[in-house]
């Protein structure tokens, strides 16, 4: 059975929450939708939502579908017992859609649109409808920003094309003799904000942990030099910090990526 279309997108819905979704409608009218999200963050995770939408050769708007849920928690909820094991940091979901007829033969475009559901869902369909009413030409990726701040991602495919997704791959080099001081850096981030959040209880601690990895995430320099430390085997000073395997475990799973 032949693919009548084919689309892709990627993107990052809020800072370090990503999705990634490919839609496939075949000739006998099935749309099938595989829809990824995942986190690069501690403790902040995202109601992911993506809508398929059909377009016509005239890039007028045919049919979507209804909205497809792929919600993730942040990486500590399912890495430590004190959350919900339920939750998932990095999620796949499939679904199939049954087209009606006279849509799949007028259909010659798919688009795929990403968002953080942060508000009603009838809020952002009045939204994607003032957008699309557009007649928007381009099928280029595009952001739309709402008042309050929301992105919406909407990407589009031509027949038969399916979209590029890029994967960037970094390798990070330090020279070994700069890893000490990467590691005292960590603990002095980690004293200062344990002077403003308290570590009395194992969650108080998580927390100050958390945001030590925040900060760290934030100074790429940093990261960089401590996953060069991880390596080396020399994160033993950052363990015995209150929290400290937390921030240590973030560290290696940062090394492990692609």
């Amino acid at each position: 059975m032949g693919h009548r279309i084919t689309a892709s997108a990627k993107d990052e819905i809020k800072a370090g929450v990503f999705m990634e979704t490919t839609a496939i409608l075949n000739e006998a009218g099935e749309l099938n939708v595989s829809t990824r999200s995942w986190t690069e963050n501690l403790v902040v995770g995202a109601h992911s939502r993506a809508v398929i939408y059909l377009f016509d050769k005239d890039n007028k708007r045919l049919w979507n579908t209804d909205k497809v849920a792929c919600g993730i928690g942040g990486m500590l909820e399912v890495t430590f017992p004190i959350f919900d094991r339920s939750v998932k940091s990095d999620r796949t979901e499939n679904y199939s859609f049954k087209v009606p007829p006279d849509f799949v033969s007028q259909a010659s475009s798919i688009r795929i649109v990403h968002f953080n559901k942060t508000k009603p869902f009838t809020e952002y369909l009045k939204i994607l409808n003032k957008f699309f009413d557009m007649n928007e030409k381009s099928q280029n990726p595009t952001v739309y920003n709402t008042q309050n701040g929301d992105r919406i991602h909407i990407s589009g495919g031509q027949v038969g094309a399916v979209g590029d997704c890029n994967t960037v791959n970094s390798t990070f080099t330090q020279n070994h003799q700069n890893l000490p001081t990467a590691v005292a850096e960590v603990r002095k981030i980690w004293h200062e904000l344990s002077q403003t959040y308290p570590t009395n209880t194992v969650a108080e601690e998580i927390v100050v942990a958390a945001k030590t990895i925040e900060k760290i995430e934030a100074n790429s320099t940093l990261k960089e030099r401590l996953i060069s430390a991880a390596k080396e085997g020399t994160l033993a000073a950052i363990k015995e910090l209150p929290g400290g395997k937390v921030i240590v475990a973030a560290i290696e799973g940062w090394q492990k990526k692609p």
